[in-house]
């Protein structure tokens, strides 16, 4: 019987080398796959109001896009950074006032421009935009400040607390619907929990608003017959009520952040009846201001001039669109000022339903864009989005070519962070 010798034994050993090297080398190859490969979602989150599924081509040609996206980024971004300031001042004739961009910026408008991103399926961008929004405006609790360095406490005193978290939320939710991931979930998980601890006992009211008062009837025949002063009465401020805008209860947030805790739908059930009996009336089928908790009851317009502020109030329509639940005379209103209105403006008469300004609301056209895909209504959309590029400055010459603008009244032109952001969100 032949033994293998010297050399056989060390080709065997080595081939027994190599297997078991192998063999441990497709164990830690499966073990780093099990710990880093993405968390399977949870969680199944629609995006309502953009160009999907039937409304996939509810859309303008990209070039038209592209263009403002360049203008957005090159007046409002600095170098290599995704945060947008809120707005850029072109200068002024001969120089004067010199072109100026804000160093004010608010979370809404980061959040706005990351949903633009997913929304575009832009993952690598979003993933960058993410990770510097959170250094800047994300708190180690989960909840998201509303301006940079703000204080947990000054967080929760804003004004705009609820709808920018809400805001976060339901981007987050998103996020992790289209790219699954570990670390947006327990972000997301984060926040959840934070936010229903804050409102375990219902949203708190979020905006002190001027409440109108009736002013005193005067009796004609009441003697002695008081004369006219030489000076006018000091008129008394107007007395303030702390309310919960409605535009604030972004029920389709509420509605999807279910999956993630079952508490969410005691406070969508809660909300929705409140948002839609927040109707105003036939003459303006538009919604409410604001609730006010304690009297149950609602004001429909903040301050002495009986007006309701249209964007508040398409913002709140544009919700009861995404969770299937708006009126559709309301539907009918955006569709007779778009085509027999040409424009919708920034303040409407609350009891005879006509225009209070003749200054139209530029977001209200984003809005309506939305609505329009979410209806499936292409002739609403076409009419809405052509409303909005007639805002775009189209001056060769223009600093802010491209660019949807304001003008102020000393004739000087501003490009609005958020108006550009809604732009490309009703564009693409």
């Amino acid at each position: 019987m032949n033994r293998p010798g010297r050399k056989g034994k060390k080709r065997i050993s080595l081939v027994v080398g190599l297997l078991l090297a192998a063999l441990l080398l497709l164990a830690l190859t499966l073990v780093l796959f099990k710990v880093f490969q993405p968390a399977p979602s949870t969680i199944k989150v629609d995006f309502p109001g953009a160009a999907t599924g039937r409304a996939a081509d509810f859309r303008r040609p990209a070039q038209v896009a592209d263009n403002l996206e360049a203008r957005l980024k090159l007046l409002l971004q600095k170098e290599k950074s995704y945060l947008l300031a809120s707005r850029y001042r072109l200068a002024g004739p001969f120089g004067r006032p010199p072109a100026e961009r804000s160093d004010i910026y608010h979370a809404r408008d980061q959040l706005l421009y990351g949903q633009y991103l997913m929304e575009q399926k832009l993952n690598r961008e979003f993933n960058r935009w993410w990770r510097e929004f959170s250094s800047v405006f994300l708190q180690p609790q989960g909840i998201v400040a509303i301006h940079p360095q703000q204080t947990p406490e000054q967080a929760l005193a804003d004004d705009d607390f609820w709808p920018v978290n809400l805001q976060s939320a339901r981007l987050l939710a998103q996020s992790c619907s289209v790219w699954p991931n570990k670390a947006g979930q327990e972000s997301l998980g984060r926040l959840s929990d934070q936010l229903l601890e804050l409102g375990s006992r219902g949203f708190s009211a979020d905006y002190d608003a001027a409440v109108p008062t009736l002013p005193p009837i005067l009796d004609p025949g009441a003697t002695p017959t008081p004369k006219p002063t030489a000076t006018p009465a000091v008129t008394e401020p107007l007395p303030v009520q702390r309310i919960l805008r409605l535009s604030t209860l972004d029920l389709f947030t509420m509605q999807q952040l279910v999956q993630v805790d079952q508490r969410w739908q005691k406070l969508y059930d809660q909300y929705l009846p409140i948002v839609k009996n927040g109707y105003i009336n036939d003459s303006l089928p538009l919604y409410a201001f604001g609730y006010i908790d304690h009297k149950e009851g609602y004001l429909t317009y903040s301050g002495s001039m009986p007006f309701i502020n249209t964007e508040e109030a398409l913002t709140t329509l544009l919700h009861l669109c995404e969770v299937g639940q708006e009126n559709d005379r309301s539907i009918s209103w955006l569709r007779d000022q778009m085509f027999n209105h040409r424009a919708i403006y920034e303040f409407y008469h609350i009891a005879l339903g006509s225009a209070g300004s003749n200054v139209e609301s530029v977001p209200a056209y984003a809005i309506v864009a939305r609505i329009a895909r979410i209806k499936g209504d292409a002739d609403l959309y076409e009419a809405a989005v052509n409303r909005l590029l007639w805002h775009q400055a189209t001056s060769q010459t223009s600093a802010a070519l491209s660019a949807v603008f304001r003008q102020d009244s000393e004739g000087l032109i501003h490009v609005l962070a958020a108006d550009n952001v809604m732009a490309l969100l009703a564009l693409r």
